[in-house]
């Protein structure tokens, strides 16, 4: 028992040091609110009910007689209600519209009949993503959902996909609702489920479907307990990330400050940096600045990015020293640099952040260079994922001109192990300068 209290007192203080983001999606009675409920609970973070955002406009567009066929007027509303989530004195978190606790209304059958329609609307997602992503990059939540995995925090550190058999799901729901005193029989609710499922499946924008890299859980014979148990248990699995040092904060901030007051300095996409693991920076390469240009678009989500640097720069009285210090580290440019190699190897299997440019020099011309295979390398040897990065402005720089500078952040992807290691290396390469590619055209 001691040992049990122990074990639970010490995951609970890594999860609050990491600021751990676990993503929990799955059909509805799949048992994912209340699962997600009381992992938030053990580990101490936030629970944040992104079906209950769904259900509160819908909820609201009821209580207004607005057509939920009028998508205008529905993005409109999504936009005007204000939601917030409370943690109550017994544990609990309700959801507040407008100041209204409406936490028991927004699970009626009448919202839970249009919920999915309300949904499906592009710009009711829009509204309600944009809230959820800038909760879940402040770390430390729990959310559950439909697309939290595959839309709303791609880079969650623990992805899960709760699913179960739709007998047991009937018998859930039908549960729940006698219990508060909702008279509905359990073939009502079986055929609810049914259309629920194929509206969520099929719409067009976000439809339900586990992540890639998610863990599926079917929860038909286990108990909540035992579910819980199993994601608390992938969770104190998870490496502690590197948190940036002193020096690097200081020098990132007044770096940051700059930026933003003589290039109007401005970054999209930050939220697609995994909160934990191995990463790799690619980014385009223009200018000495884009090293600092690259920390500093990243630097709000407190992962330190550690650069190769050539050699010369070491050799340089003061700069030396301090960018060591920042964790650069030196490489022969032209030649095979093996110790660079490790030096990069071991940064990543370390699970840190390693930026590199993988055109190999700077160029100004205002165009996407061929690639070098480094970065594929690194990625297939260390399973480490690769965020795609697009710098704009830099190549503008003079000693007398102040260019705008922006920073455009991809989703961050793995490279499919297929054929053989020279393979994939090339087609590895190739994937990484498509998604430059699409970055660059895509940025305005």
């Amino acid at each position: 028992m001691t040992n049990k209290l122990t074990e639970k007192k010490k995951r609970l203080e890594q999860a609050k040091r990491r600021k751990i983001t676990i993503a929990i999606d799955g059909p509805a009675g799949s048992g994912k609110s209340t699962v997600a409920k009381r992992v938030a609970e053990e580990l101490g973070i936030l629970y944040l009910d992104t079906g209950a955002m769904y259900r509160a406009i819908t909820l609201k567009a009821l209580r207004s007689e607005l057509s939920l066929d009028n998508q205008e007027e529905l993005t409109r509303l999504a936009g005007q209600v204000e939601l917030d989530f409370q943690r109550m004195p017994d544990g609990s978190h309700h959801l507040l519209m407008d100041s209204e606790d409406v936490s028991e209304e927004i699970r009626s059958l009448p919202v839970s009949q249009k919920v999915s329609i309300v949904a499906a609307v592009p710009g009711v997602r829009a509204q309600l993503v944009k809230q959820q992503r800038e909760i879940g990059a402040r770390g430390g939540v729990v959310m559950d959902g439909r697309d939290i995995g595959t839309v709303v925090l791609p880079q969650a550190d623990l992805k899960i996909f709760l699913t179960a058999s739709l007998e047991e799901r009937t018998q859930r729901r039908w549960l729940e609702l006698t219990a508060k005193g909702v008279n509905v029989t359990p073939e009502e609710i079986k055929e609810e489920l049914i259309r629920r499922d194929a509206l969520d499946s099929g719409r067009e924008v976000a439809p339900l479907r586990p992540a890639v890299d998610s863990v599926t859980i079917d929860t038909s014979n286990l108990s909540i307990e035992q579910v819980v148990e199993r994601i608390l248990a992938l969770s104190s699995s998870l490496k502690v990330p590197e948190a940036p040092g002193l020096l690097y904060k200081i020098c990132g901030s007044f770096l940051y400050f700059c930026l933003k007051v003589f290039y109007r300095f401005s970054v999209e996409g930050a939220h697609h940096l995994p909160a934990t693991g191995p990463v790799i920076v690619a980014s385009n390469h223009t200018s000495l600045l884009d090293p600092i240009v690259v920390g500093c678009s990243i630097l709000p989500r407190q992962r330190p990015v550690r650069f190769m640097a050539k050699e010369e720069l070491f050799r340089i009285p003061l700069l030396g020293p301090l960018i060591r210090k920042l964790g650069a580290f030196p490489v022969r440019r032209g030649k095979g640099d093996r110790a660079a190699l490790r030096a990069a190897m071991e940064v990543l299997k370390e699970g840190k952040v390693l930026g590199i440019f993988p055109e190999g020099t700077r160029y100004n011309d205002n165009k996407l260079h061929p690639l070098r295979h480094g970065v594929s390398l690194l990625a297939m040897e260390t399973n480490a994922k690769i965020l795609p990065v697009i710098i704009r402005g830099t190549q503008n720089l003079t000693f007398f001109r102040f260019p705008r500078i922006k920073v455009y952040i991809g989703e961050a992807f793995t490279l499919a192990p297929v054929g053989t290691k020279k393979e994939m290396v090339l087609k590895g390469t190739a994937e990484i300068y498509s998604r430059l590619l699409n970055l660059w055209e895509n940025a305005n």
